[in-house]
């Protein structure tokens, strides 16, 4: 029955495309992963650190590890920020720092427009020839390279509101461009937040989050 239901998976195989960027539940407390204008939103030094593990017990489960700090430059309205992230699934790890800048724009006396830019720097390897998967067809496919890339994004914000759009890598870019047969692309990912305050008393508040993820070959979430 297995080797029937395999075979009917291999005739009917087709090229599939899935949304590369690091899965994050805590997105709220760290969005200056997904976002550059959320350099200095507070006001305040912050810095936060952020580690998931997906699927526990099964071997390759995705595992993130992000680090980051951002903060107001003295008296101005510029932000500077600086993240560092390990994200690794199956035989693929990606190792990045993304420096953010984000300049704010006061629209009425508590709403401001952020606006931000940001440089990354990943390096991503593939290890087909593991431990755990030491295939000697496989070897070729290792890959170890550095991209470099440009992200963007805004943010309107008050002490009670936000609404943002990220787009933390503008470039689309091929993984081994000196394989004219490789078919591995890094592609652009959108991601708009948004969340509100309501007061319910005195002492206690709460804050729904939305988060909204776009790209190309990949369905919406």
């Amino acid at each position: 029955m297995r080797k029937i239901v395999l075979l009917a998976l291999l005739c009917f195989a087709l090229k599939v495309q899935a949304q590369q960027e690091a899965m994050y539940t805590q997105y709220m407390f760290n969005q200056l992963v997904l976002n550059p204008a959320y350099a200095g939103i507070h006001d305040a030094i912050n810095a936060s650190m952020l580690w998931r593990e997906q699927w526990v017990g099964f071997e390759g489960a995705p595992s993130t590890q992000v680090i980051s700090a951002h903060s107001p430059i003295s008296s101005r309205p510029i932000s500077m920020g600086l993240t560092f992230l390990r994200d690794k699934i199956g035989v693929t790890t990606n190792h990045g720092v993304n420096l953010a800048y984000a300049y704010r724009i006061p629209i009425t006396r508590k709403m401001k427009l952020s606006l931000g830019l940001q440089g990354n720097f990943h390096n991503y390897q593939t290890a087909f020839n593991t431990d755990a998967l030491n295939d000697p067809a496989l070897a070729n496919g290792n890959l170890n390279v550095m991209k470099i890339n440009f992200g963007t994004g805004a943010m309107l914000h008050t002490d009670k509101f936000y609404l943002g759009l990220g787009i933390p890598r503008i470039l689309n870019q091929k993984l081994d461009p000196s394989n004219p047969d490789s078919q591995s692309e890094l592609v652009r990912h959108y991601f708009l937040t948004a969340g509100y305050v309501f007061p319910l008393s005195r002492d206690l508040m709460i804050k729904p989050n939305l988060l909204w993820k776009a790209t190309t070959g990949a369905p919406s979430q």
